[in-house]
């Protein structure tokens, strides 16, 4: 992935893997300090 689109699902990028990023950012980051740019 190079560039993500606006408006697209982050699901479209991530896959099956999108709920395992979730539970692994919920974990380590809680308060959302760390800014990635997407929202998922």
């Amino acid at each position: 992935m190079n560039y993500i689109e606006a408006g697209q699902s982050p699901a479209r990028y991530f896959g099956p893997n999108l709920s395992r990023l979730s539970a692994v950012r919920q974990k380590y980051d809680p308060g959302r300090v760390m800014f990635s740019g997407l929202n998922y």
